[in-house]
């Protein structure tokens, strides 16, 4: 990672408090997300793309019955932010909504060449959505300590190799 600020995107909004707090803890930062991102969530919700009651102040709450899709929009704007070094991707899988897509999803949103950490809590079909994510190239967890542990080596490596000029 080039820096330590960190975007959070998740369906489940308790989650997404522990994974901040963990970050914190871990003294990392949350993006403060640009006002130009801010401003395509608004108008992403003003035109219906995303609901009308989910929250996009980092973490990024895209609720219990978020598709991919709406996943891979709020991925999209948080990678496009100039503020954000590192995305962490949690998914609840609780809602049918989110289904096999996910894994397309993860595939195309690494195009940005930003470090993205995919957290996924939860049963054998968690299990078997992750193993499919992690074939596509992206790091998944089972706990958000992991997550949050993950983040953090990736920002102290990334550092590193600022400071050997390889980054």
């Amino acid at each position: 990672a080039k820096g330590d600020r960190v975007a959070i995107v998740t369906n489940g909004g308790g989650v997404g408090v522990m994974m901040s707090d963990g970050l914190l803890e871990r003294g990392l930062k949350l993006a403060q997300l640009s006002d130009e991102t801010n401003e395509k969530f608004a108008k992403a919700i003003e035109e219906g793309k995303l609901p009308h009651h989910m929250s996009y102040g980092n973490p990024i709450d895209v609720i219990g019955d978020a598709p991919s899709k709406r996943y891979e929009l709020a991925m999209r704007y948080a990678l496009e932010d100039p503020n954000v070094d590192v995305l962490v991707v949690i998914a609840l899988f609780q809602s049918p909504a989110l289904d096999e897509g996910i894994v397309d999803v993860m595939e195309r949103v690494q195009e940005y060449g930003k470090p993205i950490v995919f957290v996924a809590p939860g049963g054998k079909y968690s299990e078997k959505m992750a193993r499919k994510i992690e074939e596509k190239g992206v790091p998944v967890f089972e706990t958000v300590e992991d997550g949050v542990d993950a983040v953090y080596a990736l920002v102290k490596y990334g550092k590193h190799l600022c400071e050997d000029r390889k980054l």
